[in-house]
């Protein structure tokens, strides 16, 4: 496999995961205020 294949694949995998992160960051804060709108604290 060339290497800038690699790196290529490398970099879609770190943007991945980040934008995964970002999701999931952005979900749990919704979820977070959800959770202290309803009163029920979890935890």
């Amino acid at each position: 496999m060339p290497t800038g294949q690699l790196i290529l694949m490398a970099i879609f995998g770190i943007v991945v995961i980040a934008w995964g992160a970002w999701r999931d960051m952005k979900n749990h804060r919704n979820e977070k205020a959800a959770r202290q709108a309803e009163g029920n604290t979890r935890g």
